[in-house]
């Protein structure tokens, strides 16, 4: 399974520091799909063209907010769903549409 990874390379905490969120996307549902897409937590990441509405799970370490938008942008309530923790499948109001995402 290849991995991909988006987003910026963060300096490494120090041992008393407390572990980053971070999220690892899937393009099936139950963490399926083949290849995987790695996010860290920090700012809204809009996802590379080729995982823009494939997405259907991933696992959490944090609150994930996935975006049906680019650019986190939220002008209707259903541009957005929060989760927290892995999800085996982001459900059919999300499901192969998700286009930008914030990991916390």
């Amino acid at each position: 399974m290849a991995s991909v990874f988006v987003g910026v390379i963060a300096a490494t905490p120090s041992a008393s520091a407390s572990p980053q969120a971070s999220a690892e996307f899937f393009a099936d549902a139950g963490y399926g799909g083949g290849s995987s897409l790695y996010v860290p937590s920090g700012s809204c990441v809009n996802l590379p063209a080729h995982w823009q509405n494939t997405i259907s799970s991933f696992t959490a370490s944090g609150r994930v907010n996935v975006y049906s938008t680019g650019n986190c942008v939220v002008t209707e309530p259903s541009h957005v769903q929060t989760y927290t923790g892995s999800q085996p499948y982001v459900g059919d109001a999300m499901n192969d549409r998700i286009v930008s995402v914030r990991v916390f």
